[in-house]
């Protein structure tokens, strides 16, 4: 994610994967999961962080009525 036009890694897909289920909701068992698939490498908790921050800069700018011009920017 730090280079445009790069593909996602592995651990970007599993990370954007985990990221969908936490926001769908996660049973107690799943969090645990999460958690430990987190811990297991710091490269998994940067990438939940880095993924999770680009979806919040798009959900503020959706919210503030800025997503034609992130679509220009893009």
């Amino acid at each position: 994610m730090r280079h445009p036009g790069r593909r996602f890694d592995a651990i970007e897909s599993q990370a954007a994967a985990w990221l969908v289920r936490r926001d769908g909701g996660m049973s107690v068992v799943e969090k645990a999961e999460f958690d430990r698939w987190c811990a297991a490498d710091p490269r998994h908790a940067a990438a939940v962080n880095e993924i999770a921050a680009v979806w919040s800069a798009f959900d503020r700018r959706a919210a503030s009525g800025q997503i034609e011009s992130l679509r220009a920017e893009l």
